[in-house]
């Protein structure tokens, strides 16, 4: 055998992190000695994946050589992209950025997307992230107030946003006093409870 070549064209050289190569489709040829041509051969050779690591992203020599004659190889890459994954969240929170003083803060208006690794992003369900209020919260405190979202499967991925309570007004001799719990429900609102004095 003087020389190996290889057909990877109707291979998948690009595989996910985790995955496995399909060599299926490879066709090795060799050019014995003496001859012009190609001949393409379905055994007498080895495939060594010993430098692929399926589980770290990167690019890697594939070889191919000749069982009876290791000297004699021809090599291709592959290369493994970084599995599908969450890798940050963005919160659009303008329906609620500015909150009546006494009001409920209303989560389901929250608009939350997960960005992936690969670049793409999707709108995430209520399900997908936590929403915490911060220590110290009162609706009926004008102010403003830092929430943090937290990615429900990985609390390394967080954002924020703000939340500014208006000040509050008093009519007619009417006082009240309206506390708000600072821990969410399970459906993410928060509870409101109120005691008025005439």
């Amino acid at each position: 055998v003087d020389e190996v070549t290889l057909d990877t064209s109707e291979m998948d050289l690009t595989i996910e992190q985790g995955s496995n190569l399909n060599l299926a489709n490879l066709k090795v040829s060799v050019k014995y000695t003496g001859e012009e041509d190609f001949t393409v051969i379905e055994s007498g050779y080895t495939v060594d994946t010993s430098a692929l690591k399926t589980d770290t992203p990167g690019t890697y020599k594939v070889r191919v050589s000749m069982a009876a004659y290791p000297d004699k190889y021809a090599e291709f890459e592959v290369t493994v992209t970084a599995k599908r994954a969450v890798s940050g969240i963005k919160v659009d929170a303008s329906a609620v950025e500015d909150l009546a003083n006494g009001a409920s803060l209303d989560y389901s208006k929250l608009v939350v997307t997960l960005v992936y690794n690969d670049g793409s992003e999707i709108r995430a369900m209520s399900s997908d992230y936590i929403v915490t209020a911060p220590e110290g919260f009162d609706s009926k405190v004008a102010g403003t107030y830092t929430f943090t979202v937290t990615y429900s499967q990985d609390d390394g991925i967080t954002a924020t946003f703000d939340v500014t309570v208006a000040e509050g007004e008093s009519e007619g001799g009417c006082s009240s006093a309206v506390g708000v719990s600072a821990a969410a429900g399970a459906a993410g609102v928060l509870v409101l409870a109120g005691a008025f004095a005439l």
